[in-house]
């Protein structure tokens, strides 16, 4: 048991799902750590009809206190915004609302916070558990596995980063006060807990993994195959965005374009699926290039 235990403010954002905010729930009440010692507060981001609300109220008049926020859809970073300002612990972690988190999740993240007093935001592990039918898109024996593309990790040690996954990220309340919110216009999951992050090191705050704050992060079956190459497509034509925000250096759309073509090649003479999640990152790039050039010619 620590000696000192902050008040935790664990923000779920979710959307039209809650088949899996059910199981998320379950495990953030089942924490090992005192139930008055954290809050958890659910965003509903434009749900469809009332089944989440009914499903947070199945939570609520026990310890730990849940509570349920509700805001028309606007997006991840805009549910994460208004589940910071109404939140009142000290550090706000954020997860996914498809995460399963073992019962001393929440005391390794309390026990971060006080090792690591400077950090502006800490970060787990998310380790991919599929559920369901295990027929997975095939890769060659060069590649990695589906598993392996989709699991977040640094190793089995803390250290200093340059990000942290949205999914399961901490950050400080100090951190908010200098660099602000989230940048709400990233609406979709490429860039937008990272361009935060930028802005907390560039103001000197440093960005700790800490390897034992681990939880599962859960996929389906149907999460895999045309869901996978959209992700992969839609994160990295927001990384052009990304870099605009921050002032980073632009990918190369020359690279891009070459890359797609070997990309194609490498998943047609392989079968291996790891080409087409490739193509379809890189076909994003140049997406993300075109939008910008387009907008950049019409000022």
């Amino acid at each position: 048991m620590l000696e000192r235990q902050p008040l935790i403010s664990v923000v779920v954002p979710t959307r039209n799902r809650p088949t899996l905010l059910q199981d998320c729930l379950a495990s953030l009440c089942s924490q090992d750590y005192c139930k008055d010692g954290y809050e958890i507060i659910v965003v509903d981001d434009g749900c469809v009809g009332k089944d989440t609300e009914n499903l947070v109220r199945k939570f609520q008049g026990q310890q730990p206190p849940v509570r349920y926020l509700w805001q028309p859809h606007r997006g991840l970073n805009a549910a994460r915004n208004l589940g910071l300002t109404e939140s009142q612990g000290d550090p706000i972690i954020f997860v996914d609302d498809d995460i399963e988190a073992p019962p001393g999740w929440l005391a390794e993240f309390a026990a971060a916070i006080l090792r690591y007093p400077n950090a502006a935001a800490l970060g787990g592990p998310a380790y991919i558990r599929i559920e369901g039918k295990r027929s997975l898109p095939r890769t060659c024996e060069k590649c990695a596995s589906v598993e392996d593309i989709e699991t977040f990790s640094h190793g089995k040690h803390d250290r200093d980063v340059a990000w942290v996954i949205g999914a399961n990220m901490a950050i400080r309340r100090e951190a908010v006060n200098r660099v602000k919110l989230f940048n709400e216009r990233f609406t979709y999951g490429g860039g937008d807990e990272i361009e935060w992050q930028v802005r907390a090191r560039r103001a000197g705050m440093p960005i700790i993994y800490v390897a034992r704050a681990w939880l599962w992060h859960r996929r389906t079956q149907e999460d895999m195959y045309i869901k996978l190459l959209k992700k992969s497509f839609l994160r990295n034509k927001w990384y052009i965005r990304l870099s605009l925000e921050t002032g980073e250096n632009l990918p190369s759309l020359k690279c891009a374009m070459k890359e797609t073509g070997l990309s194609i090649g490498h998943a047609l003479g392989r079968q291996c699926f790891m080409g087409m999640f490739k193509a379809a990152g890189n076909i994003g790039f140049i997406a993300g290039w075109l939008r910008w050039a387009i907008i950049r010619n019409s000022k």
